[in-house]
């Protein structure tokens, strides 16, 4: 064992992980056992044009999706979270990368880094954790570039029917036990109409890791319009809502 490597070694186990973070010559941080999850994001990841793009990870946490997009050849790489936990900068370093991490709230994203700044925004577990999924959309809507991606993984909801619904996961009908900030389910086809009334075009939506009733799922989705052509006489963002 190298000196280098030992030391790396030593200074990942006194920090506790959420993501598992390959940084080389056999270490892997010891996070949560999600790869249920994280190996088909990665995946759907994978089928998406990184390379020369300006990207931002929305709730990045350790980072391991900003690393990922880093890989894949992206020209800039921006992970943000409402924490910013030292083994981010530990993986930057023991991975020699240069993303950059920034504190910032998603319903804040103009206000930090401008309009149309990326071309690709990384929305992976976050959603559904959130009490304003529309008014994070939007906001999302603002930083990100006319014809450009949308990644999102997500918690949705197997109702059985067509209609499209959000479930409330709370108290007595709460879906993950224990987890009370997992509290917004939407059905697959209310993700459409959430991402279409924020001037989203999905272009891919695959469940995975279904269950009962609630499942994940994975979507790719296109910019086509900005937030200021939504119908003002309709939309509370007519009341500037969303951050600028």
């Amino acid at each position: 064992m190298t000196p280098d490597r030992s030391s790396i070694e030593r200074g990942m186990r006194s920090f506790d992980w959420y993501h598992r973070i390959d940084l080389g010559d056999g270490l892997v941080t010891p996070g949560r056992d999600y790869e249920f999850m994280w190996q088909p994001t990665r995946e759907f990841m994978a089928a998406c044009a990184f390379r020369g793009k300006r990207v931002l990870d929305v709730g990045c946490w350790d980072g391991m999706f900003s690393f990922f997009a880093e890989r894949q050849g992206a020209a800039l790489v921006v992970g943000t979270d409402i924490e910013l936990p030292p083994t981010q900068r530990f993986a930057k370093k023991a991975l020699h990368s240069k993303v950059k991490f920034k504190k910032a709230s998603v319903y804040r994203l103009a206000r930090v880094f401008g309009a149309e700044a990326f071309d690709v925004v990384i929305f992976n577990g976050v959603l559904y954790h959130l009490m304003m999924p529309l008014l994070a959309l939007l906001a999302i809507n603002r930083v990100l570039k006319r014809g450009g991606t949308l990644l999102i993984e997500s918690a949705y909801y197997e109702a059985g029917v067509d209609q499209p619904f959000i479930f409330v996961s709370f108290e007595d009908d709460q879906l993950y036990d224990g987890d009370v900030s997992s509290c917004t389910f939407p059905t697959t086809k209310a993700y459409r109409h959430l991402l279409g009334m924020t001037r989203f075009s999905v272009q891919r939506l695959v469940c995975y890791a279904k269950g009962n009733p609630a499942g994940r799922l994975l979507i790719e989705a296109t910019k086509t319009a900005d937030v200021d052509d939504l119908p003002h006489d309709f939309y509370e963002n007519k009341f500037d809502v969303v951050d600028r």
